[in-house]
């Protein structure tokens, strides 16, 4: 898979929920090229500044019609500069990066997914083949992204742990079904605590599941080591380079 570093336009940037955005960038270089679970690494074009000197890693949202999307949390200062910018502001790109979600052609596939889980739902909806996707969030307030998610044709479960919508608790307890009615693998995204549940539940009824991992980076191409994570085995993979997306069997959860 090919890479590219550019500046480009933002086309849209606003608010969807309390400190969560949803921005589009020109980029004609995604519509073939970016899978789903890749990622980008942004950065907004401050003219005579490095501050901040790093990129940001956000998942593709989705790619169509020349525009990359990204949906993103304001968690700092690099996120901060990006929710500031408005249509036709510039952002340094480097991408798409990273291991996708696997094609995995005639199988059945649930995604499970928890909070900001969800940004890379659309284009893994259009891409893969996705029967049925499980969402979970504290509080309904959370729920705001699914007014952005275009999602034709596939059945979305919710679970709050307020219970304030769908099912009261937390969004694996909606997994046990669907393992036991024969899904064939499972994708996952979300909370470390979420896909180790997970992970685990899956492996115990021998079911593929895929998780797509979150990891503070500098360089998104596995030279700065900074996105180390135990291997089950022993040694180290590297979420930039080996990732985001891998075998959940291969992670030490902990």
């Amino acid at each position: 898979m090919g890479r590219t570093s550019v500046s480009a336009r933002v086309v849209e940037n606003r608010p969807i929920a309390p400190g969560i955005y949803r921005m589009g960038i020109e980029a004609p270089w995604a519509d073939g090229l970016v899978m789903p679970g890749q990622f980008c690494m942004l950065q907004a074009a401050c003219p005579g500044s490095s501050d901040p000197l790093l990129k940001r890693p956000l998942s593709v949202h989705d790619a169509e019609d020349g525009v990359a999307w990204f949906l993103y949390r304001v968690v700092g200062k690099g996120t901060g500069l990006l929710a500031r910018l408005v249509k036709g502001d510039m952002v340094a790109a480097v991408g798409p990066l990273g291991q996708p979600f696997p094609s995995l052609a005639g199988r059945r596939v649930v995604f499970v997914a928890g909070g900001m889980g969800v940004a890379p739902l659309p284009l893994l909806a259009r891409r893969r083949r996705v029967m049925k996707v499980l969402l979970g969030a504290r509080r309904e307030e959370e729920l705001a992204v699914l007014d952005v998610l275009d999602l034709p044709g596939i059945e979305v479960e919710i679970a709050t742990e307020d219970g304030s919508v769908g099912h009261k608790g937390l969004v694996t307890d909606l997994l046990p079904p669907f393992l036991e009615g024969g899904v064939e693998a499972v994708f996952t995204c979300g909370p470390m605590p979420m896909m180790r549940e997970v992970s685990r539940m899956c492996g115990a009824r021998g079911t593929a599941c895929w998780a797509s991992l979150e990891a503070a980076m500098a360089c998104g191409s596995g030279l700065c080591m900074g996105c180390a994570v135990r291997k089950a085995g022993g040694g180290y993979l590297h979420v930039c380079s080996d990732g985001p997306v891998v075998d959940a069997a291969v992670i030490a959860w902990g």
